[in-house]
């Protein structure tokens, strides 16, 4: 079952304002820009550079419906996905977007 409409206005709110706060510029959004995409239980965030025509995944958050929780991943240089430590496994967004906002080690936003 795909998010409900009350889940889909939760994501909005937390990951879509921390997208929206992530914005580069008004200047050079014409060449860099964030976006949010939700597809089935994942919602990435990517990173798009209009000048290279490229698209970079900053994270996704994967909900698992059976036991309710929540997992961030992160992307390595080479491109493979893995969880953030010690992310794995929590029942609530908003954490998550408060590791990816504050991104300690530089692992999203660079």
């Amino acid at each position: 079952m795909p998010f409900s409409p009350d889940e889909l206005a939760r994501i909005q709110a937390t990951v879509g304002a921390l997208v929206a706060r992530r914005q580069p510029p008004a200047h050079l959004r014409d060449r860099l820009r964030f976006e949010l995409e939700i597809v089935g239980h994942r919602v990435r965030i990517h990173e798009l550079h209009d000048d290279q025509d490229t698209q970079l995944e900053v994270a996704q958050l994967t909900f698992t419906r059976t036991d309710g929780t929540w997992t961030l991943y992160w992307t390595r240089a080479s491109g493979r996905r893995e969880i953030w430590p010690p992310s794995a496994h929590i029942t609530a967004l908003e954490p998550l977007v408060a590791i990816l906002d504050q991104d300690d080690h530089g692992a999203f936003w660079g």
